[in-house]
């Protein structure tokens, strides 16, 4: 009678892999709240970054405007403005 006892009261294999799964489940829910900042730590900067343009060019403030931004007529087609849209600082001349 203790035999029987022992076998109806020890879990299966398959119960004691379902309990492994289930520990395993409750150990890593992959939340990882404890690495997150409550606060970031860098913070936007309040100073401007200046001019920014091509790599190699200087700023010209006085030429920031575009050369060639015109309003195209609307009589037909062929009359659309011969220059190219360039910032006007560049040189119209070819070399």
């Amino acid at each position: 009678m203790g035999s029987d006892a022992a076998a109806t009261t020890a879990p299966s294999a398959r119960e004691q892999a379902r309990a492994r799964r289930r520990r395993a489940e409750e150990k890593d829910r992959g939340h990882r709240y404890e690495y997150m900042d409550p606060e970031p730590s860098t913070m936007a900067s309040d100073q401007r970054s200046g001019p920014l343009g091509f790599a190699g060019t200087m700023p010209q403030p006085a030429q920031a405007t575009a050369a060639g931004l015109v309003t195209l007529p609307g009589d037909g087609f062929g009359d659309a403005p011969s220059v190219p849209m360039v910032p006007g600082s560049w040189d119209a001349e070819p070399e």
